[in-house]
C-alpha cells in the first residue's frame, strides 16, 4: 500500500508529471501485480508450494522496494524504474495470492470463507497502519527539510495538490523537488524494512511435507459405487445382490 501511494505522488511532485501521467507510469507495477497473483495461484493449483512461493514473493517485494528507494531526485525518470516496478509488482501480487492459499489449507473447509475474510481484513489493517507510519515519516522529513523555504501549511498543500508547486519560482521549485525526493526515499526505505520483516515471517510458514493439494480440495475421494442388477431383472428385497448392497451401505 505504501508503494501504491508513494509512487504517484513522487511522479507528480518530483518528476513534474500530471495526475493522468502519474497513473500511466504506474501501469508496470499494476500489470505485474496481476500477473504475479495469477502465477501464484496457478502454481499452487498444481502442487502445494504455497510456502516457498510466498517466501519467493516476499523476496521479490523486498528487492523491488529496495531498488525503488534508490531512485534519484532528478526530474528525469530513469528507465530502470519500470523494471523496479515490475519486480515489486510480481512480489506484491504473488504474496496476496499465496497468503489466501495458505489460509485455505490451514483451516477446515467450512471455515475457509471466514478465515480468508479475516486474513484480508488483517492485510488491509496492516497496510493502513504502515501507510500512516510512512506518512508521518514523510511529513516529518519534508517539514524539517523545507523549513525556511515553505511553511507547514504549504507543505500540506503540496501533498494534497501537487500542481501547487507551479506557483513558486523555478529556482525554488528545483530545491523543493529535490527535498521532496529525499523524503519519498525515506518513506520507501520504511517500506523496505517492512518487506524484510515479511520475508522472515514467510520463512516460518515452511513445511517439510506440505498437505497434498488434491486431498485438501477433495479431489481424491473414491467414486461412489453404484450397484445395479444384471440386465433383464430388478433388485428385490430377497435378492442376494440387494442384501449385499444394503450391508455395504450400513458399513
Amino acid at each position: 500500500m505504501i508503494v501504491v501511494v508513494n509512487l504517484p505522488q513522487r511522479f507528480q511532485i518530483v518528476n513534474a508529471k500530471s495526475p493522468v501521467g502519474a497513473g500511466i507510469l504506474m501501469l508496470p507495477l499494476l500489470i505485474a501485480s496481476g500477473l504475479g497473483s495469477g502465477l501464484g495461484g496457478f502454481l499452487a493449483s498444481k502442487k502445494n508450494i504455497s510456502s516457498p512461493s510466498l517466501l519467493g514473493a516476499t523476496v521479490f517485494t523486498t528487492i523491488g522496494t529496495g531498488l525503488l528507494s534508490s531512485l534519484p531526485t532528478s526530474v528525469q525518470i530513469p528507465a530502470r524504474q519500470y523494471g523496479y516496478q515490475v519486480i515489486c509488482g510480481i512480489g506484491l501480487g504473488a504474496s496476496a495470492a499465496n497468503l489466501q492459499i495458505i489460509t485455505r489449507f490451514a483451516v477446515k473447509e467450512d471455515e475457509s470463507a471466514t478465515a480468508i475474510g479475516a486474513m484480508t481484513q488483517i492485510r488491509v489493517l496492516g497496510g493502513s497502519i504502515g501507510l500512516a507510519i510512512a506518512s508521518l515519516i514523510f511529513n516529518h522529513r519534508a517539514t524539517l527539510s523545507l523549513r525556511g523555504i515553505l511553511t507547514p501549511a504549504e507543505v500540506s498543500l503540496l501533498l494534497s495538490n501537487p500542481e501547487a508547486i507551479k506557483v513558486y519560482p523555478p529556482s525554488q521549485i528545483k530545491i523543493i523537488r529535490s527535498l521532496y525526493g529525499n523524503a519519498y526515499r525515506d518513506e520507501m526505505r520504511f517500506a523496505l524494512y517492512i518487506a524484510v520483516v515479511a520475508v522472515v515471517a514467510a520463512a516460518f510458514t515452511y513445511q517439510r511435507k506440505p498437505p497434498d493439494v488434491n486431498a485438501l480440495m477433495g479431489l481424491n475421494k473414491a467414486p461412489d459405487v453404484q450397484h445395479t442388477a444384471p440386465a433383464g431383472r430388478a433388485l428385490t428385497e430377497d435378492d442376494p445382490d440387494s442384501r449385499k448392497h444394503e450391508a455395504e451401505v450400513k458399513e
